[in-house]
């Protein structure tokens, strides 16, 4: 097993999963990965879409977004793909080119 220490830290950052080489993590409803020794320098995976109307309400607002938890709260990777749950939703993310589906809804 690897071991490693983050020297930097980006205000905001909630890290969602680990990589040999990278820290997959949200921030402002986007998911990036960025290199364990420079996080400072982070790349653009996906954008979270906005699938409900109280979320475009309140994406600014940052004690609103954890009200009605928006952000993510769980993932994994698995065959290159990051799964994202947020809320009653499961988004599959393709780590190599970004492309992000709604893979399962939780019905109410």
């Amino acid at each position: 097993m690897r071991e490693w220490k983050l020297k930097q830290s980006i205000k905001g950052m909630r890290p969602l999963a680990v990589l040999p080489d990278w820290l997959i993590f949200y921030k402002n409803n986007s998911i990036y990965k960025a290199k364990h020794d420079n996080l400072l320098d982070p790349i653009l995976i996906c954008k979270l879409p906005i699938s409900n109307p109280i979320q475009k309400l309140t994406k600014n607002f940052h004690l609103l977004k954890r009200i009605i938890r928006s952000y993510p709260s769980n993932a994994i990777i698995f065959n290159g793909e990051l799964f994202i749950s947020r809320r009653s939703e499961i988004w599959r993310c393709d780590i190599n080119n970004g492309n992000i589906t709604l893979d399962f809804k939780i019905p109410n």
